[in-house]
This record gives structure tokens, C-alpha cells and sequence, in this order.
């Protein structure tokens, strides 16, 4: 007999944000962030609206909880903990893209909040080609 325990399923990535205008000020949030690997005892949070990692599900006796999500300078997330004497927690859901094209390249983020960060390499911002 062959007996396979299951595990959580992974969190979701986290999309995509894609602005082009001739200038762009961004004020608020700009959240593209991975959701949280689910557990066999619960779901994991949604990528979050700010630079925190979605929590995994919760574990339990006899389950892991599953990996948090990406956000911030972490682009992929966190790994789920493994032992073998557990059921396995889903992995993370990776960060998703923010791309910003301006005509001068630049836009005004004071004030900003942008997750996942540019140093996670996942927000870039370019020129914007004008025909």
C-alpha cells in the first residue's frame, strides 16, 4: 500500500500594474503582492494592500502552515517548512509586475507605497515611446 499524505496548495502570484501616461503621480499604494500557500487545516490570506507578506494558512498537530507571500523586496515569497512527520503547508505566491513608462521615465512616487519594491526587481519604470 502506498500512502501519499496531501499538502496546501500555493498561494496565488501576484498579477500585474501597468501605468503609461505622458506624466504619472502616484500618491497612494501600488500592491502586487503574492498570496499566502494554503494549509490542510485553512486558506492563506490574499496578497496584501501594503509591503507585508499574505500569511500561510495556520498549521496545526498535525499540519505545517503554508509559506507567506511576496511583497516588498522579497519577490518570491517564503519557502513552506517541510518535516516528515507533518503534512506539508503550500508554497508562496510570487510577487507580481509594476512597470510605470513616462516620457521622461520618472514618475513622482512622494508619498508613494510601491510593493513589490524596485529593489525586489519587479517595479521598473521606462520611457514612454510617443508615435
Amino acid at each position: 500500500m502506498l500512502d501519499i499524505p496531501g499538502s496546501g496548495g500555493g498561494g496565488g502570484a501576484g498579477g500585474s500594474i501597468l501605468l503609461e501616461a505622458f506624466q504619472v503621480n502616484v500618491g497612494g499604494t501600488l500592491a502586487a503582492n503574492g498570496g499566502g500557500g494554503a494549509s490542510m487545516v485553512g486558506a492563506g490570506q490574499d496578497g496584501q494592500f501594503s509591503d507585508q507578506p499574505a500569511a500561510g494558512g495556520p498549521g496545526s498537530d498535525v499540519a505545517l502552515p503554508g509559506a507567506a507571500g511576496a511583497a516588498g523586496d522579497s519577490p518570491d515569497g517564503s519557502e513552506p517548512a517541510s518535516h516528515n512527520n507533518y503534512w506539508v503547508g503550500g508554497g508562496s505566491g510570487g510577487g507580481g509586475r509594476i512597470r510605470i513608462n513616462t516620457v521622461s521615465g520618472s514618475a513622482d512616487l512622494a508619498g508613494s507605497l510601491i510593493s513589490p519594491s524596485a529593489d525586489s526587481g519587479l517595479f521598473t519604470q521606462g520611457n514612454l515611446t510617443i508615435r
